[in-house]
């Protein structure tokens, strides 16, 4: 997964993902954000309350504070994550051919294998075809 996300953004152009992504993400978490308000959080409040006291809060100095509303941020920003990186980054670098690599024998630069010429010290270079 880490290789994975590497390629990713060693090879895809930052001014284009890099918007999309925030964009994406914005809209996708508003989403998740509202799904998991709607159905997860409601589940989860009705299957532990006992009466009139909620375990998933605690008072201090007269203040409530009710954490299963910070969980369900938590949830949603998991979802988020999980759902962008399958649906922006799994498959992307997979479906693309990624030229094969070689050292040059004059600099040891890593150059496309079918390169004629060093990019790095402009030496001549048989290219290597692929089989």
């Amino acid at each position: 997964m880490i290789q994975r996300l590497r390629d990713f953004f060693r090879y895809e152009p930052v001014g284009v993902t890099v918007p999309m992504g925030v964009v994406l993400g914005y809209a996708l978490f508003s989403v998740l954000t509202a799904f998991v308000t709607g159905f997860v959080y409601p589940i989860i409040r009705d299957s532990f309350e006992g009466g009139n006291d909620n375990p998933f809060s605690f008072t201090i100095a007269g203040v409530t504070f009710d954490y299963l509303q910070t969980m369900i941020y938590a949830i949603a920003l998991a979802l988020t994550a999980a759902a962008a990186y399958f649906l922006l980054i799994w498959g992307r670098v997979d479906e693309r051919e990624i030229a094969p690599m070689r050292d040059c024998p004059e600099c040891l630069s890593e150059i496309d294998a079918g390169a004629r010429r060093c990019a790095f010290c402009a030496s001549p270079v048989e290219p290597v075809v692929a089989a």
